[in-house]
């Protein structure tokens, strides 16, 4: 997914393509509660 954004402060980004992305969610139940919490409420 590509999105615009204006930072307005300093900041570090972490760019991780997306089948690794897949893969790190299906190894860390944790992680892919979180951001699959973060993709529903930007919806």
């Amino acid at each position: 997914m590509f999105v615009t954004a204006v930072a307005t402060q300093p900041l570090r980004y972490v760019a991780v393509e997306r089948a690794r992305l897949l893969l790190l969610m299906t190894e860390d139940a944790s992680l892919s509660d979180v951001l699959l919490a973060t993709f529903v409420r930007r919806r």
